[in-house]
């Protein structure tokens, strides 16, 4: 009767243990499918979270009309500039910027010529080192400009490079000819000043 007892028990907990067998399996099964689908859902979310709209074109063109809008009054800035510089260096087409263009005015005075002393007088003074048309002011000038111009980018710098470019071009095509020795240094000293500000931008 023992025997029989002992052998009922064990068959029970045989039972009990591939009955908790099974459950753990149908468990397993129930849940893997749960785990996949959450993250199937996650994925799905995550996927709508870094989905792009499609770009605002109209936006995109309105800027770039503005950019080069803004690109154009620079060059056109860059030429007035020069070409007020350059006239007021020039006088009856003698530069007044250079060694060799005052010579040749003292020759014309000694030789008769009628020149009204406070124009020339005047004219030197605006163009002269610290005068408000001289190379310093004025290459300062643009320059500070293209710096706010730009925003303070590198890639712009170059754009606004670019502009100052044509600008001295347009100056120089409307002068007919080379401009007076004091544009060419303005141009030297922008052009100076701006890689210097994009070397202390690396």
């Amino acid at each position: 009767m023992g025997t029989i007892d002992a052998l009922s028990g064990n068959t029970a907990q045989k039972a009990a243990s591939t009955n908790n067998s099974k459950t753990s399996a149908v468990e397993t099964k129930t849940n893997k499918p749960k785990e996949e689908s959450a993250y199937i859902k996650e994925s799905a979310a995550n996927e709508k979270r870094v989905t792009y709209s499609k770009p605002d074109m109209s936006k995109i063109n309105s800027l770039r009309a503005a950019q080069n809008k803004n690109m154009n009054a620079f060059k056109a800035m860059v030429e007035k500039l020069l070409t007020k510089q350059g006239q007021l260096a020039s006088f009856n087409g003698i530069d007044l910027s250079s060694e060799k263009g005052m010579l040749r005015l003292k020759s014309l005075i000694e030789g008769g010529m009628p020149v009204d002393q406070e124009t020339i007088d005047t004219a030197r003074a605006a163009i002269a080192e610290d005068g408000e048309f001289g190379v310093e002011k004025t290459s300062e000038r643009l320059f500070q400009f293209a710096v706010a111009a730009s925003g303070g980018d590198k890639a712009n710098m170059e754009k606004m490079r670019a502009a100052i470019e044509k600008g001295f071009a347009q100056a120089k095509s409307a002068w007919g000819g080379d401009l007076p020795e004091i544009c060419n240094k303005t141009y030297e000293a922008t052009m100076k000043k701006l890689d210097e500000w994009s070397k202390s931008q690396e």
